[in-house]
């Protein structure tokens, strides 16, 4: 498994799992919206593209507001490979490019 973001490239689940780990804390809820996925299948391995739009909001609730407001958002495509394997498809590969973004990552 490789993925490779803004956040940096990792290759082996292990590192994957540690850099996602470094670009997302406890301190923030980061929900990812994937749409328009388009797949184009070849045997036993599929190339996949979608679009995203993702926030970065804080945990921790604003006192006098229904909820926190983001403080960094944005919008992009995601590339996955994907592999047929005797468990059932897996991604081999992932990589995010963020097409637009506001305010600033670090709260």
């Amino acid at each position: 498994m490789t993925a490779k973001s803004p956040g940096g490239e990792a290759t082996g689940l292990d590192k994957v799992i540690a850099l996602a780990g470094r670009n997302h804390s406890d301190q923030q809820r980061s929900p990812h919206y994937i749409s328009n996925v388009r797949i184009e299948l070849a045997g036993d391995r599929a190339q996949v593209r979608a679009n995203s739009l993702f926030a970065f909001v804080p945990s921790a609730p604003t006192p006098g507001r229904v909820a926190p407001e983001p403080f960094y958002a944005g919008g992009g495509t995601y590339r996955f490979d994907a592999v047929r394997t005797p468990d059932g498809w897996r991604f081999a590969r992932v990589e995010t490019a963020p097409l637009w973004t506001v305010g600033t990552l670090a709260p």
